[in-house]
């Protein structure tokens, strides 16, 4: 909250001085603002008005438009592990863990792929969130789970889409373009990849998508972007798959190929989990986005 702060006090031109002690609260308790209604966002932005000259009772654009611009300041940026090839990486892979894990799920398998050509793997931790289905535990989560319907879940995934989106554009910032940017997810990872991936205006180099679903597909063909439509898609699932069905990851699949995607369609004997040949496959598709 302080780095909010004094970014929007920069904005506004304003000179008061500042310490992270005249905060009297919490920054859970105002980002929560941001999630409330009206009179919770009226609360928040009359406590930044003490200290920038941004407006906070108006409701004219100027206001509008400083609402989300601070909004915006307020995603959190997210935690990685970094694995970077020996020489200098011509592409990334930004892998996304499934419910209850956390980066360091898939490490372990990057020295397991045979990969030609020297690539960045990117792991991100997901924030931690109360989860419905599991008793409102809280764990590593990129979206709630719970008795909703389908598509209850879209506020969240958004959410952690644009926090994906960030590590893309930092990547961008590295020289690495989205044309060179694998979107890799697992379970609930899987779930932000394709809605990322599919809604782009700037095309990754492809979409690894396992043991997952497309979020919301009744309704996935509405959203997505034209640009995409080239993208490879690599989808793989467990015939024994008790978490996803194998049936929900098909539907998926129908879906995207009636769109005209391109989705390179594997399954394995196994329950909700990757495989060795697996892993091998996963290696052909990087060579075959990234060579």
């Amino acid at each position: 909250l302080y780095k909010v702060i004094q970014t929007s006090m920069q904005v506004s031109n304003c000179s008061t001085a500042l310490d992270s002690h005249d905060l009297p609260m919490s920054f859970p308790d105002y980002y929560s603002c941001l999630k409330g209604g009206e009179r919770e966002l009226d609360t928040f932005y009359r406590f930044i008005g003490q200290f920038t000259l941004l407006p906070w009772r108006s409701t004219n654009v100027t206001f509008r438009m400083g609402s989300a611009f601070l909004c915006s300041i307020l995603i959190m940026s997210l935690d990685c592990i970094e694995i970077d090839p020996p020489q200098t990486p011509v592409g990334s892979v930004i892998w996304l863990h499934g419910l209850g894990a956390d980066g360091h799920d898939f490490e372990p398998i990057v020295p397991e792929i045979p990969i030609d050509v020297p690539v960045r793997f990117i792991f991100p931790h997901a924030p931690k969130r109360p989860v419905t289905i599991n008793g409102g535990m809280e764990m590593r989560a990129w979206y709630d789970v719970g008795a909703q319907s389908p598509s209850s879940s879209t506020d969240d995934i958004r959410t952690s889409s644009d926090l994906i989106q960030e590590l893309v554009v930092s990547e961008n910032q590295r020289g690495i373009p989205n044309n060179r940017i694998i979107l890799a997810g697992f379970s609930q990872g899987g779930v932000i990849a394709t809605y990322l991936g599919l809604r782009t205006t700037d095309r990754f180099a492809g979409i690894i998508a396992l043991s997952t679903y497309v979020h919301d597909h009744e309704h996935v063909i509405e959203e997505v972007s034209f640009t995409s439509i080239d993208t490879p898609i690599f989808m793989a699932h467990g015939v024994m798959d008790p978490m996803i069905p194998i049936a929900r990851a098909v539907t998926s699949r129908e879906v995207l190929t009636a769109a005209n995607y391109q989705v390179e369609w594997h399954e394995y004997a196994m329950g909700h989990q990757v495989c060795p040949e697996e892993i091998l496959d996963i290696g052909n598709f990087l060579n075959h986005c990234l060579i």
